[in-house]
């Protein structure tokens, strides 16, 4: 089609126009108030919906792909059964959607608020979530391959058994969110914050765990394999029985963490604060590395059962203890 009989509506009052079966790619519908109209079994790739008024517009079988529907009002509108790959649904607010097992590849979300919307088994490879906001939604099953969701922000939603492999999760806000059984293989996690967060029975695996902040939260079961986490700090959380092979956590602080039953295989420690927490000395005799703030001795220490998880404990030692020390405390001799 040429540019010359691109059809274009830009700014046009279509309120109920019926649009149905009819060739409408590449067409132009910016800012036009469409509330109501049909444009069922369309044909709208590539079209400009741009700040259009679409309240209870109905897409039933159009083809959407690489669409732009950036800004514009979607309140009620019914996508079902269209195809919606490479959209552009930016700076959108999206509610009480059902896109269960839907194809969303590559389609753009930058700062789009989504707000108990279901992408159960949605295909999400390569979708873009850049600063947008999650409440009530449901990822589970989600494949969302190479994902970038830099800067978003989540409450209480469901991320359970997805597929985050290659996924961009750096500088997000994540509270109270489930991601139990999740792969995050080669995910990038860096100077993200978690809180509350179930992260039990997941695969970490070469992800770039630096500087994450993951507080009151639970990581129970969790295998951590040629992962890097220097400077992490992760407190009054639950590591209990997490298999981590070959990480570093250079720097990172576990204060007040349960570290009990977790098993360590070349793990780097150098200049760790593990103050404060629960762990065996089974599993304390494994560690490795320099400078290592060892926990309290026993008698002295109290640990995050006995201690609200929202205040830091005052620390019994200024320094690290030495290693020997440590090998006092590894054999019960209670240190002064």
């Amino acid at each position: 089609m040429s540019e010359s009989t691109i059809p274009s509506y830009e700014g046009e009052d279509l309120r109920g126009h019926d649009f149905s079966g009819q060739p409408l790619a590449e067409s132009n519908f910016e800012d036009a108030d469409l509330t109501g109209a049909i444009f069922s079994g369309c044909n709208l790739q590539g079209a400009n919906f741009r700040g259009a008024s679409l309240e209870e517009a109905s897409f039933v079988g159009a083809d959407l792909s690489r669409a732009c529907l950036a800004q514009a009002s979607l309140a009620n509108a019914d996508f079902t059964d269209a195809t919606m790959v490479h959209m552009d649904l930016s700076e959108c607010s999206l509610s009480d959607l059902d896109w269960k097992g839907r194809n969303l590849k590559g389609c753009r979300f930058e700062m789009t608020h989504f707000r108990d919307v279901s992408f159960r088994g949605t295909k999400l490879e390569e979708a873009f979530f850049e600063d947008a906001y999650f409440s009530g939604c449901d990822f589970s099953l989600a494949v969302l391959r190479g994902a970038n969701f830099h800067s978003s922000h989540w409450e209480k939603c469901d991320v359970l058994e997805a597929d985050l492999t290659d996924a961009l999760l750096t500088d997000v806000v994540i509270n109270e969110v489930r991601l139990n059984g999740s792969t995050l293989k080669k995910a990038n996690l860096e100077n993200g914050e978690w809180v509350q967060c179930d992260m039990g029975l997941c695969q970490f695996t070469n992800c770039n765990l630096e500087g994450i902040s993951l507080q009151r939260s639970t990581a129970q079961g969790s295998e951590f394999q040629n992962c890097e986490a220097p400077d992490a700090v992760i407190e009054f959380s639950d590591l209990s029985r997490v298999m981590m092979t070959e990480t570093s956590l250079r720097r990172a602080s576990l204060v007040g963490s349960n570290l009990e039953g977790i098993r360590f295989s070349k793990v780097l420690l150098a200049e760790a604060d593990l103050f404060w927490t629960d762990i065996d000395r089974e599993s304390l005799s494994g560690f490795g590395g320099e400078h290592i703030r060892w926990p309290a001795p026993l008698p002295s220490a109290v640990g995050p059962s006995q201690t609200p998880p929202n205040i830091k404990p005052k620390r019994q030692y200024p320094e690290a203890l030495t290693e020997d020390q440590r090998k006092l405390f590894l054999s019960g001799v209670k240190n002064g």
